[in-house]
């Protein structure tokens, strides 16, 4: 009888692990500490780890130095992105790289986000203007923040304490890291649309 329940355990088991879909291996599924929106003002996101954990860097390859990267945020079912790319990027520490990267952008229309850091222990962006979509939002946001082929990111999702939710912005706080990384791929908003 004990084998018999041995085995039924391992098969629930076994059952159980194949339906999770599990992140992909640089993937990072990271708890939101903020996120603001105010229409046509500001968009800010500040990810941090639980401590005592940390945020793996990106590998050299896959980093910011390396490849162009983006910021995705997702809204009444769209995705909206913008590429981060170029010189407007440097690495942290030394070597390069070793303690994080930064990005200081224009906060323009063609480049919003006036900064970008991403270090061991916090995830931030602060960027003018609009991401596509104005709230009242009803229920999550998604935010994505990595390699524009999708090879190292870091993926949170907005549900958490909501603060404030109407015509004049939206704040939430301290929500819980997603159980995956959503795909953005298929259905975007051009970058180059005027949206973002």
């Amino acid at each position: 009888m004990r084998r018999i329940v041995a085995i039924a355990i391992a098969l629930t088991i076994a059952v159980t692990a194949l339906r999770v879909i599990p992140a992909q291996a640089t993937d990072q599924l990271v708890p939101g500490k903020i996120m603001l929106l105010k229409p046509g003002k500001l968009h800010k996101v500040i990810l941090k780890p639980v401590s005592p954990a940390t945020f793996a860097l990106p590998a050299p390859a896959n980093s910011p130095l390396a490849k162009p990267w983006n910021s995705w945020w997702k809204g009444f079912g769209l995705w909206w992105h913008k590429t981060h790319t170029g010189p407007k990027w440097i690495g942290l520490g030394n070597p390069a790289g070793s303690k994080g990267y930064k990005y200081k952008g224009d906060g323009t229309l063609a480049d919003p986000c006036k900064v970008i850091l991403v270090k061991p222990k916090i995830v931030k962006a602060v960027c003018k203007g609009d991401v596509g979509f104005a709230p009242p939002h009803p229920g999550p946001i998604a935010f994505q923040l990595g390699a524009t082929d999708l090879s190292d990111r870091y993926c949170a999702e907005f549900g958490g304490t909501e603060v404030k939710n109407d015509a004049n912005g939206l704040k939430r706080k301290d929500a819980p890291a997603p159980a995956l990384c959503a795909s953005p791929s298929g259905a975007f908003v051009d970058d180059s649309s005027g949206l973002f």
